[in-house]
């Protein structure tokens, strides 16, 4: 299953029910029929394929968390269906926005730019919550065996509010001892996580020697954070307080064909293979976030800092093809027993990345309150040549697209040497090409810069395993 963040492996294992999965293995040692990501540790879940009984199972769970739930909160304004993890379409890139030129001075007039500023919502807030409700889940799980045809699914929903209460504090050292540089005695995230999950796979069993199988999955899933912090700021030497509003919509749809065969006349051999398509997104559109000082009178000023009075916008898609053929032939020779295995993996991926900035940067202070709650601040009468202007700030690094091409063949013997011994060892070498490919879009004349790695690893495993009893290695 592909991972919906662009730097790290995510996986939804709460996407299968407990009735769905067949078994689990956690694997701590590598071999070479594994990627080469191993990585130290590797889940193999097994789904069900023909159920032994009818299963039709429907769920709904409430959960209460004692820092949360039916307790003050935040939240933000959305669209209507942020419930459900979906955006309607409110927070998305106003249709007045250039898609092929940065909104900066010079290029446009005072009047074309206080006509994008205000083409934006006024929606700058968090919004308190007075009793925040319970966390809520939905399952439903079905499945049956139709003579040679299994059938499973599942749809399974949750939304789980959580309020986070920290303290942050940030340490430098001045080449005698460390001191305290950033100090927040008040840092709350209010977040609301949506996830939409469906699971549908179907085996065919085409004789007792072959099989096929189909598995699709597809998880849909949201975060929607109010984060509020104050305290001690080493950056403008005195105390500061954010509020920023950031909603984060995620996808993944996976799916494949896989099939088994037994070739009794190829000395009782095994043939597996399988053809994977996935697709994941990843949406973050009109992350805002305004930052205020303190006066030593105690009010809080509007500070126009890099990220204060920012709109940032970011999408990304990653398309992976994953080829896989495995031959296995076991053979018998007295006391010696094993299995000699090879095959083929390729992995080929594509990733689309775009961003935008956006701030809004007072032209003249003596014009406005910077005192005013956020939504008047920067509300569309204090949007003028002489109040806010808003200015881009997309670098020419924010767009890119990529790709990689994973080629792996392997081969691999597993021997067992009486009833006590195994040795399992071979080889896999994996070669792999990956291109980035930068293209600033907002300028005419940008040339692209292209990064490229091309590697070809070896990776030769041995492992020795002795049984001291027949539940013990």
């Amino acid at each position: 299953i592909p991972t919906t963040e662009p730097e790290k492996r995510v996986v939804p294992l709460d996407l299968f029910p407990s009735a769905l999965i067949d078994n689990i293995k956690i694997l701590k040692t590598y071999s070479p029929d594994l990627p080469g990501e191993f990585s130290g540790g590797l889940v193999q879940m097994q789904t069900v394929e023909f159920p032994t009984t009818k299963v039709l199972n429907f769920s709904y769970s409430t959960g209460f968390n004692s820092a949360t739930s039916f307790r003050r909160s935040f939240d933000h304004r959305g669209g209507g269906y942020d419930f459900w993890g979906f955006d309607d379409g409110s927070r998305s890139l106003p249709g007045l926005i250039p898609t092929d030129a940065r909104i900066v001075q010079g290029r446009y007039t005072q009047q074309q730019l206080q006509e994008f500023g205000r083409a934006f919502a006024t929606n700058w807030e968090p919004q308190e919550v007075t009793s925040m409700r319970p966390t809520q889940s939905f399952s439903l799980v079905g499945g049956n065996t139709f003579g040679r045809l299994g059938l499973v699914g599942a749809l399974t929903f949750q939304n789980k509010p959580q309020n986070q209460f920290e303290i942050q504090r940030y340490l430098r050292h001045d080449g005698n001892r460390p001191f305290i540089f950033s100090n927040y005695e008040d840092f709350n995230v209010y977040n609301q996580a949506a996830r939409l999950g469906a699971v549908l796979n179907a085996a065919v069993r085409l004789s007792p020697s072959n099989k096929l199988i189909f598995r699709n999955t597809l998880t849909h899933d949201s975060d929607k954070e109010t984060r509020i912090f104050g305290g001690y700021d080493g950056g403008i030497d005195g105390t500061m307080r954010s509020e920023r509003l950031r909603y984060i919509e995620r996808g993944l749809m996976s799916t494949s064909v896989e099939g088994e065969h037994a070739l009794a006349k190829v000395g009782n051999s095994l043939l597996r293979w399988q053809m994977t398509y996935s697709r994941s997104t990843r949406d973050e559109p009109d992350l805002r976030e305004v930052i205020r000082g303190r006066l030593p009178d105690g009010r809080y000023s509007y500070l126009a800092l890099s990220n204060s009075g920012q709109r940032f916008f970011a999408t990304l898609e990653d398309r992976i093809y994953e080829p896989l053929a495995e031959f296995a032939k076991p053979f018998y020779k007295g006391s010696f027993t094993g299995i000699l295995k090879i095959g083929y993996r390729g992995t080929f991926r594509g990733r689309d990345f775009e961003a935008r900035r956006f701030r809004y940067i007072p032209q003249r202070v003596t014009t406005l309150n910077l005192f005013l709650p956020s939504d008047q601040l920067l509300s569309q009468a204090n949007i003028r040549p002489d109040g806010f202007q808003i200015i881009e700030f997309t670098r020419a690094t924010d767009t890119y697209v990529a790709d990689m091409d994973v080629h792996a063949g392997f081969a691999m013997l597993d021997l067992a040497l009486g009833g006590r011994w195994r040795v399992v060892g071979g080889v896999r070498v994996e070669d792999a090409n990956i291109n980035v490919t930068t293209l600033d879009p907002l300028a005419a004349a940008a040339r692209p810069s292209i990064a490229s790695l091309i590697n070809r690893d070896p990776m030769p495993a041995v492992n020795v395993i002795y049984a001291l009893t027949p539940r013990q290695n």
